[in-house]
C-alpha cells in the first residue's frame, strides 16, 4: 500500500543511497546552517556556487534542501536528542529561521515535547 504525503506535510527527511555520478558534479563550496523547523533544530552544510552567499543560496534553491553532513538535535522531556542524519533534506518552506554557524543546544531554545 502507499500513502502520500504533501510537501507541506513533511519538514526533514533523512536521505540515502547513493549521491549521482561523479562526472556530472560541478564544483562548490559549502557553509554551515544551523535552521529550525517545528521542534526540530538542522545544522549542516549547505552546498552552494563558489563566492555566493549561503542564505541568498538557500532562498534561491528549490523547496526541499539538501543539508550534507547534517545531525538533528530535539528535545524529548528534558533530554536534548542529538542524531547525526549524513544527509537530510529540508523542506525550506517550513524553516522558522536560520542562521550561519554551528550547532549549540545551550544556547538555542529547543521547544519541549
Amino acid at each position: 500500500p502507499e500513502i502520500l504525503i504533501r510537501r507541506h506535510e513533511l519538514a526533514l527527511v533523512r536521505a540515502g543511497g547513493p549521491r549521482g555520478n561523479r562526472k556530472l558534479r560541478i564544483p562548490t563550496t559549502t557553509h554551515r546552517l544551523v535552521l529550525r523547523t517545528g521542534r526540530y533544530l538542522v545544522a549542516g552544510r549547505l552546498h552552494s556556487n563558489l563566492g555566493q552567499d549561503p542564505l541568498a543560496a538557500l532562498r534561491a534553491r528549490d523547496p526541499m534542501v539538501p543539508l550534507t553532513d547534517a545531525a538533528i538535535m530535539f528535545r524529548v522531556g528534558q533530554d536534548i536528542v542529538e542524531e547525526p542524519g549524513g544527509t537530510i533534506v529540508v523542506n525550506r518552506d517550513l524553516v522558522e529561521w536560520v542562521r550561519k554557524g554551528e550547532l549549540d543546544a545551550h544556547s538555542l531554545d529547543l521547544p519541549a515535547t
